[in-house]
């Protein structure tokens, strides 16, 4: 999967919650907002990039 989304010129972040369970939005809310946001981020700062 990595190496198709590269492909295409986008980034790939991979980060493994081996323990988390399928639900992480349930079991750990905050981690799971804290995820979203760092990748939301992310896609800001690629649109800014982008623009300039």
């Amino acid at each position: 999967m990595r190496q198709l989304v590269e492909s295409t010129g986008n980034s790939f972040t991979y980060r493994a919650f081996p323990t988390m369970p399928h639900s992480m939005h349930g079991h750990d809310p905050a981690t799971y907002v804290a995820t979203v946001t760092d990748w939301l981020t992310t896609l800001n700062r690629a649109r800014t990039h982008e623009a300039s």
